[in-house]
């Protein structure tokens, strides 16, 4: 195994798994998916020191994207579309060293498929057509 200190964003192996249809396979990119919250802040009487109360972390959306294959992404595109608002969908990502072997423990993010964007039409465009879905988190794990 390779040793070092920092990683970039292209070491981590993204899959996506969705009730219904399996694992999804590769996906080259995510967004989203931090935790946030909002612990409340409070003041007690008399001039007490200002207190903040502890308050249980949300989730954000996620974006999983890739590469358009003509070969096999057709059909899945038109599944996930009708399960669109329905269906469980568990991301994982698995933290990659230097030489693509698995490092760490793999984060988990499990929610309900929102969107689906299956990718711009452009008639004058050279770039790679990419295609996308957005999941709701509910719960996220390592």
């Amino acid at each position: 195994m390779a040793t070092q200190k920092f990683a970039s964003e292209l070491q981590s192996l993204i899959t996506v798994n969705v009730a219904g249809m399996g694992n999804l396979g590769v996906f080259d990119k995510r967004a989203g998916g931090e935790t946030m919250a909002k612990p409340a802040l409070y003041r007690p009487g008399g001039m007490g020191p200002q207190v903040a109360v502890p308050a249980l972390p949300t989730f954000q959306d996620l974006t999983i994207s890739k590469g358009f294959d003509l070969n096999k992404d057709i059909p899945i595109i038109a599944k996930l579309m009708q399960l669109s608002g329905r269906a469980n969908v568990t991301v994982t990502e698995q933290m990659l060293d230097s030489d693509g072997n698995a490092f760490g423990t793999p984060r988990v993010w499990n929610g309900i498929l929102a969107d689906v964007n299956p990718g711009i039409g452009d008639g004058e465009s050279e770039v790679t057509r990419i295609w996308d879905i957005t999941v709701i988190a509910t719960t996220v794990s390592n």
